[in-house]
């Protein structure tokens, strides 16, 4: 399907579907941002750790309906897709007023991506930062890994999953366990996040949070896990952006 095809329903989907939602199975939209806003409330206090937290959002997300999400938002679908057909790609993070249901001042992150096929969310880890991803529309390749520890110019990771994400799939990460992930559209793909920062007096160790590039095709250990090479983003994007790696 063209990505000015997709715009079109999409966008239909947004101005027609919600009324007709109201009886979906599964959590509504307002009750999954109310169990995502909970459990960053929180981890952002201390009363749940990482872990808790990706154990919470999965809860939350199990059964949601994804074309409810579709309906939530409020974009101009033409534009997200002449982007993506330009660019391969458009992201941004949401505002309240473009997924109905979200705070204006919420304790954690929404953010929508539209990847033209073959191109990714390059691998990275995480530090200090949990994260979840909800698969909307398209498909694509998921692949997650354990962050086993950190050296100088590399980190050690250990492969965890690897799997084809359909309409609803879902994965969520967090210091401990999954903190590596790359996602690589197989179909034009639209990929919901959310995501919140550990506070820095509840962190397990120092340092700032945010994301840490590596590439996993490093070297293979005798153990079965990867010593990946820091790299930077560029180099990342270059070689599997627009590759269908």
């Amino acid at each position: 399907m063209s990505l000015r095809r997709r715009a079109v329903l999409l966008g239909a989907v947004a101005s027609t579907l919600a009324p007709a939602l109201a009886h979906a199975t599964g959590p509504s939209v307002t009750e999954l941002l109310a169990d995502v806003e909970a459990a960053s409330a929180d981890l952002l206090v201390g009363s749940l750790d990482g872990p808790g937290w990706k154990r919470a959002v999965e809860r939350a997300l199990a059964g949601v309906d994804a074309r409810a999400l579709l309906g939530a938002l409020t974009l101009d679908w033409r534009d997200v897709a002449s982007t993506t057909r330009q660019q391969g790609r458009w992201e941004r993070r949401l505002e309240a007023g473009e997924l109905t249901g979200l705070a204006r001042e919420s304790p954690f992150r929404a953010k929508l991506f539209s990847l033209r096929r073959k191109h990714a969310i390059v691998p990275h880890a995480h530090r200090h930062v949990v994260s979840v991803f909800v698969l909307l529309d398209g498909r694509a390749r998921g692949r997650h890994y354990d962050r086993v520890r950190d050296e100088p110019d590399a980190i050690v990771i250990r492969a965890t999953d690897d799997r084809s994400f359909a309409t609803g799939d879902h994965a969520a990460i967090c210091d401990q366990s999954d903190n590596v992930h790359w996602f690589a559209a197989l179909d034009d793909t639209i990929l919901l996040n959310f995501s919140a920062t550990v506070p820095p007096r509840f962190r397990v160790d120092g340092g700032s949070a945010g994301r840490i590039y590596l590439d996993p095709d490093g070297e293979a250990l005798a153990d079965g896990s990867i010593r990946a090479p820091r790299v930077g983003f560029g180099a990342l994007t270059r070689k599997y952006d627009g590759t269908g790696l």
